[in-house]
């Protein structure tokens, strides 16, 4: 995939990410690498995309793009062209979930296709280590289709506590969690919403979507750019200890629901 013509938006977030016009003409939100080492950021955005994917999330397609240089906007010049980068499929009816949440009524509330999603994406950030998204940075995207809506996570560059994944795991905090968060608390209303049935649901899909993952991690990581500069070996390795001992896996659960009862608990006193 490349661009072809001059990038007109810069986004005004941390990164920066642009907006390219690509040669199968959809357009893309890319981020991009400015340094001549490894791609660690990149990286870590498209591993989270595919695992998002494998868990049955609303993560929009993703490809690696090719900025051509003469498409390279002004305002960010230390771009490395030649590095490919990682973008996502622009939807414009996508609308940032903290205006709408401000704004909703309840009966805009009630189009949510399916609330458990915003759970499990809570419970992938506690296995991943995203310690981005939380009540002060939702990281989320509502798509409208057919008067629906659907959550749609986005931005996975702090994920293994921000790329520390050589070394030893530990649990979110309350405060790096989104269940926490006002908009939990706007979402999941009923106080009867969470129950032991829910809990078994919730932890036979993570078991499963967990396994989807560790069967895929080989081909995910294989598929990176070389221009990335990302030693293949190492970080399959590194993930798998990272993510996927039973060790760790079960100590997530355990926190989540944990702190899902007490998210619960707090919302019903």
């Amino acid at each position: 995939m490349q661009s072809i013509e001059q990038v007109e938006k810069v986004y005004p977030t941390g990164c920066s990410p642009l907006l390219v016009h690509c040669n199968n003409l959809e357009y893309y939100v890319c981020k991009y690498n400015t340094t001549r080492g490894a791609a660690n950021l990149l990286f870590r955005e498209y591993v989270s995309a595919f695992f998002l994917k494998l868990w049955e999330l609303q993560v929009p397609d993703f490809a690696f793009v090719h900025l051509q240089q003469h498409h390279n906007p002004v305002s960010v010049l230390n771009i490395k062209n030649e590095i490919p980068c990682f973008g996502s499929l622009y939807n414009r009816e996508y609308r940032e979930i903290d205006a709408f949440i401000k704004e909703a009524s309840d009966s805009q509330r009630q189009k949510f296709v399916n609330k458990k999603d915003l759970l499990k994406i809570a419970l992938y950030d506690y296995w991943v280590a995203n310690e981005d998204r939380n009540f002060n940075n939702y990281n989320i995207m509502l798509k409208l289709e057919n008067e629906q809506y659907h959550f749609v996570p986005i931005d996975g560059n702090h994920i293994f506590h921000s790329g520390n994944q050589d070394k030893e795991n530990y649990a979110l905090s309350q405060d790096e969690s989104l269940l926490f968060s006002p908009l939990m608390l706007s979402i999941l209303k009923s106080k009867t919403f969470f129950n032991s049935e829910l809990a078994n649901e919730i932890t036979e899909n993570y078991y499963l979507h967990i396994k989807s993952c560790k069967s895929a991690l080989h081909d995910i990581i294989n598929q990176v750019p070389s221009q990335w500069q990302i030693n293949k070996t190492v970080e399959y390795n590194n993930l798998v200890n990272f993510l996927f001992t039973e060790k760790w896996v079960d100590a997530c659960l355990r926190t989540f629901l944990n702190h899902l009862q007490l998210s619960v608990n707090l919302r019903n006193k």
